[in-house]
């Protein structure tokens, strides 16, 4: 099964900030709907909101593969630890 997710970010560092909350608050609930060895692609994330978003999926037992980057955008892939 494969789940899309899409949001805007808004064109002011808080409307960011908001949708930010939103997907650190959800990171736990992708990494349970995802199979073990499951993959999450994570796309229109700013290059300086990396690391916050690697650490908190790191929490929920995703680990980084790679990513892509676009000008200052970034898709982040990760995968879901065997056993979680």
């Amino acid at each position: 099964m494969i789940y899309l997710e899409y949001s805007f970010s808004g064109f002011n560092d808080e409307s960011s900030v908001e949708i930010l909350i939103a997907m650190l608050n959800d990171m736990s609930a992708y990494s349970d709907t995802l199979a073990p060895d499951g993959t999450l692609i994570i796309s229109g994330i700013l290059v300086q909101d990396k690391e916050v978003i690697v650490e908190q999926a790191k929490q929920c037992g995703l680990i980084y593969k790679s990513q892509m980057k676009e000008n200052n955008w970034l898709s982040i892939i990760f995968e879901k630890e065997e056993g979680i």
